[in-house]
């Protein structure tokens, strides 16, 4: 039987776009074999991930020859392991690809439904997304997750909302204010058997994963100790805390060298404001990429125990540009503020960049908060679940 007019030309267009993406798949990795990146950083993240995972021998933490180390999830690794069964080269490729198809498809369309190439250049082309991309790094995944996540509750559909989760979360300390959030959120959107399900899935792939990696996770975390076996030791100490790289509140006004008591005082003030904004519009919260979740994406970076200088390109993508469209002089200021790196020398660049995007990190949140308590929720496409379909 011969198909509608509009089924044959949604079949036509995804045929299209999946033809366009294998031949653009094979070009990338043609020109990334000719990069010449012998004696560079480039590449250097996803390299270390690359050699981490080993082809199903994982190695976690510190290798001998490479800055820094894996610390990448178990689940994650279930997720990015058949690229590890590539060349470096190649995968590298892929991996660039997914993240520039992932930043494409997040700029929001114009109101006559094209792509909006000017906003698709100032993401694709900014400073963050252009430093992610040298780097080998994996915020397309934190992306590309949260909007599925946030669009599988819009549609109630609990695996695509599970499937977002297990992607997101393979950078969790970027968005772990929201998985803290999540449990709320799922309430409120499903029934009973939408939340088996998607608890479900999300558990089966977490414990299988753990069980073949999780010990070795644990242990590159708490730099060599796991707490409940040897006591009290501290997150991320195996990650580099406190280093050039991170972005965090606390790391960053240790590098200026603020007092302790002053440094505890701030980041308690940051999370009372986030708590209190949190249940004050906790209607908001999760409910689209922006403001809400922005904001707890945002606020999990600021007050997360390490984050590094990459994962500023989710608070670029998910809240300075959307921002235009709200005050488009504030969000103009922040984008030029961001691509001012561009012009920075590089000794300048290494040593506070870091510390630049984390007050640039703030006042984002600040504008955030802003945004939310003039904002009033408005009701989701598809209808909360009920007290009767969760038989209460």
């Amino acid at each position: 039987m011969r198909g509608t007019k509009p089924e044959i030309r949604w079949k036509a267009e995804a045929a299209f776009f999946l033809s366009a993406v294998f031949f653009v798949a094979v070009a990338a990795v043609i020109v990334f074999r000719r990069l010449p990146i012998e004696g560079t950083s480039l590449g250097l993240d996803w390299k270390t991930i690359w050699d981490g995972i080993g082809r199903g021998d994982v190695v976690y933490g510190p290798q001998s020859d490479q800055i820094g180390g894996m610390y990448t999830p178990p689940w994650g690794i279930l997720i990015l392991f058949p690229l590890s069964l590539l060349p470096f080269r190649d995968s590298w490729a892929l991996i660039s690809l997914f993240t520039i198809l992932t930043l494409i498809f997040l700029v929001p369309r114009r109101d006559n439904g094209r792509l909006d190439g000017v906003g698709i250049l100032l993401l694709a082309c900014s400073f963050p997304a252009l430093r992610t991309l040298a780097d080998g790094n994996l915020e397309a995944f934190v992306l590309a997750g949260s909007a599925l996540l946030l669009r599988g509750m819009e549609r109630r559909s609990p695996l695509l909302a599970a499937a977002g989760f297990m992607l997101a979360t393979v950078k969790f300390q970027v968005i772990w204010l929201a998985i803290i959030f999540l449990p709320w959120k799922l309430w409120q959107r499903f029934n009973w058997g939408e939340i088996v399900t998607f608890v479900g899935s999300a558990v089966f792939m977490v414990a299988i994963s753990m069980l073949l990696w999780g010990r070795d996770w644990l242990l590159s975390l708490f730099g060599g100790a796991i707490p409940w076996e040897q006591g009290m030791v501290e997150l991320a100490a195996g990650m580099g805390r406190g280093g050039v790289i991170d972005i965090t509140l606390r790391s960053t006004l240790q590098r200026i060298d603020f007092p302790p008591v002053l440094i505890t005082c701030v980041w308690l003030i940051l999370v009372g404001a986030v708590i209190y904004v949190s249940v004050r519009k906790q209607r908001l919260m999760m409910m689209s990429l922006f403001p809400g979740f922005a904001f707890l994406l945002t606020s999990s970076i600021l007050l997360a125990p390490y984050v590094s200088g990459d994962s500023f390109l989710c608070i670029y993508a998910l809240a300075i540009l959307p921002l235009i469209r709200e005050n488009r002089t504030i969000g103009v200021i922040l984008l030029l503020a961001v691509n001012l790196l561009f012009f920075v020398p590089r000794s300048l660049l290494f040593s506070y960049q870091s510390t630049y995007l984390t007050f640039l990190s703030l006042i984002v949140w600040f504008f955030l908060v802003v945004q939310i308590m003039r904002k009033e929720a408005e009701p989701l496409e598809a209808p909360a679940a009920t007290d009767r379909e969760r038989g209460v």
